[in-house]
């Protein structure tokens, strides 16, 4: 017994771990060329396919690949004109909150108003940059230019605060 078990342990690490499986044809139960069209598939159909039901967990796992297969389809490469604008956009929003925070200190209105318009402007181009893509400069600009416009809300409700319009 035991010299048969030390044979076939022999044989089995002699043949290598691919012997059996080059045997054994693998065939695809889904051919992608026929049902290419799977991701909007519904869950009876997916279980007429297979040929079971699935269970909930199955069904819930099924729901989510769908969702991230549908926001990854949708997704491109941003084209030369929104790359400007997103450049442009995070360009925008720096300095806006650059002009935001000189303006404050320095007590310069001016360069606060100018802080406003150039965060609107950020939004903006921002928004239109990363329509369709993942434009990570169009992101820079719309968080930069939404900062802005929070701290420069913040800051002025703060001056009416202490003013004593509030009292």
């Amino acid at each position: 017994m035991r010299r048969f078990s030390l044979v076939l342990f022999v044989i089995t690490i002699l043949s290598g771990p691919g012997a059996l499986a080059a045997r054994v044809p693998v065939q695809d139960p889904v051919p992608v060329k026929k049902h290419s069209n799977i991701p909007n598939f519904h869950v009876t159909q997916i279980e007429k396919l297979l040929g079971k039901k699935l269970s909930f967990f199955q069904k819930t796992q099924l729901k989510i690949l769908r969702k991230k297969l549908q926001k990854s389809s949708g997704i491109q490469d941003p084209t030369d004109k929104q790359i400007k604008q997103g450049r442009l956009s995070a360009l925008m929003g720096g300095t806006g909150l650059a002009f935001l925070v000189i303006g404050v200190l320095t007590g310069l209105g001016l360069l606060a108003l100018l802080a406003i318009l150039l965060a609107i402007f950020a939004i903006i181009l921002g928004a239109r940059s990363r329509k369709g893509n993942k434009n990570h400069a169009g992101l820079f600009g719309i968080i930069t230019g939404s900062i802005t416009l929070g701290l420069l809300l913040l800051s002025a409700l703060l001056i009416l605060a202490f003013s004593g319009v509030f009292f």
